[in-house]
């Protein structure tokens, strides 16, 4: 399911592509494809939306949305459309629009909060495949699959693809749907903060709660946690955050305006069952801070 409205449809990649509907044993992007979030586009293209909003983030892929194109009708020689995926992007020889894909007269634009390139060591492969569940060996071989198709949609574009901030974000999406259908990458948070009015109600709220699946340095580099952190700065409001593992001490987050720190791997270290039972561990933090909240003078 997604969010739409008159023209427009709001589809995140994580709810086709997205590493919470897969076991840990069926994690690698080596296989993975994100021909179920391009089978949601579609669906919405042909359902008269105009205007299309990725939302990117979360995604177990690393094949730069040729699974979502292949979907559109983009043509793959070398191998057949279904079976686009991370291990295999090495063996693409062509890229073909001849078929006219069915977006044509559509817009895109990605919400995305991260920086890295498609490829290298703070590529889409190196920096997030391993927690996609790639081996190191994999992950080799998923950036040199990364710097190949980028070299064959470079033709499509003036933009230099090998250096585009956000380029490796979800597994390369923003780069074939740039190259593809001329998407424009956009700053996630800038816009839903502007669509829902996030700093005048955070204007009036007493506490605020935000998090990720794992805090680290990257977090507060962009990403949604480090800017909630940073309106809760310059409002002097408390910020608490929550997250599912964190790779700060509570001291770093302290430092960093992070009022207090909970991760649900303090309750339980299984990140498994950490990741089936969210909702138990989360309901439980949640008890806690609001019982330390209401218990101040």
């Amino acid at each position: 399911t997604y969010l739409v409205d008159e023209k427009r449809a709001f589809i995140e990649v994580a709810s086709a592509s997205g590493m919470v509907l897969l076991t840990k044993e069926e994690r690698n992007p080596m296989h993975t494809s994100t021909y179920g979030t391009g089978l949601m586009v579609k669906d919405a293209i042909e359902k008269g939306k105009t205007e299309i909003y990725l939302l990117l983030g979360g995604s177990a892929t690393n094949d730069m949305g040729l699974g979502i194109a292949s979907a559109l009708g983009v043509e793959f020689e070398g191998t057949t459309n279904l079976s686009i995926n991370g291990g295999n992007l090495s063996e693409i020889k062509n890229v073909s629009l001849s078929a006219k894909p069915i977006s044509r007269n559509v817009n895109f634009t990605l919400f995305c909060d991260v920086t890295n390139p498609i490829y290298g060591p703070n590529g889409a492969a190196h920096v997030y495949a391993r927690q996609k569940g790639a081996s190191d060996k994999e992950i080799e071989l998923l950036d040199q699959g990364l710097r190949h198709v980028t070299t064959l949609l470079q033709p499509f574009t003036d933009v230099d693809l090998s250096t585009l901030p956000g380029g490796g974000a979800a597994g390369g999406i923003g780069i074939g749907m740039l190259a593809l259908f001329k998407a424009k990458l956009q700053s996630g948070f800038a816009a839903i903060s502007e669509l829902t009015s996030l700093e005048k109600h955070l204007e009036w709220a007493d506490v605020v709660i935000t998090g990720e699946g794992q805090i680290d340095s990257q977090s507060l580099q962009g990403k949604v946690v480090g800017n909630i952190v940073d309106l809760c700065l310059k409002h002097k409001k408390p910020c608490h955050v929550v997250v599912g593992h964190s790779a700060f001490t509570k001291t770093s987050a302290l430092s960093n305006g992070i009022t207090s720190l909970s991760a649900l791997t303090d309750l339980e270290s299984d990140v498994h069952v950490c990741m089936t039972q969210g909702a138990r561990l989360l309901e439980e933090i949640g008890e806690r801070l609001t019982t330390s909240y209401f218990s101040k003078p």
